[in-house]
């Protein structure tokens, strides 16, 4: 209400605090209120429930949304808007799931991201690795040819010339495994 006292709380956030459930009427106010949630150790006493300061203190007039970690690791997630009565309407919802899902998310992305530039690693090695292949292939094939043509000729020569029939057929079988 516009003295900042606790006129409501619903089932939700009952079960978002359910040590606090039965002691909520005797609450005035939103610092108490704070002060149970402290004592029962869901809050740092330090912090509060709010990132934000109570709107109804700093005369603040627009709605704004924070999150806050439980001490229990829970995220809850605050909706606050001021009404025009006075006062302020405030819900709270859990989102750890929707956190948790989020880190998984992210980490999954990340691990993605790193497989892929790793894919893209092995193929850009890949790439020069098949190019150098080629290079070393085409560069073997000439050292091989020119000599081996060498051979093809100069043993064409010699068959015209006069030898024993054993030259001959060292010759002939120098020449057809050349070709």
């Amino acid at each position: 209400d516009k003295s900042g006292r606790l006129v409501f709380a619903n089932s939700g956030f009952k079960n978002l605090f359910p040590r606090v459930a039965s002691q909520l009427a005797a609450t005035p106010d939103r610092e108490a209120l704070h002060a149970r949630l402290a004592s029962f150790g869901y809050i740092d006493p330090a912090h509060g429930l709010d990132a934000q300061n109570d709107g109804m203190s700093t005369g603040r007039r627009e709605a704004f949304i924070t999150e806050t970690r439980l001490l229990d690791d829970r995220v809850i997630r605050t909706f606050e808007r001021p009404i025009a009565e006075g006062g302020l309407v405030v819900l709270r919802t859990d989102v750890t799931e929707e956190r948790r899902r989020e880190k998984s998310i992210i980490a999954s992305r990340d691990i993605l991201a790193r497989q892929t530039h790793e894919l893209i690693r092995v193929a850009d090695f890949e790439k020069r690795a098949n190019r150098e292949k080629s290079v070393f292939l085409a560069t073997m094939s000439h050292e091989i040819r020119t000599p081996m043509n060498a051979v093809i000729g100069m043993s064409d020569l010699l068959l015209d010339t006069p030898m024993s029939e054993r030259q001959q057929e060292y010759l002939r079988t120098i020449h057809t495994s050349s070709e």
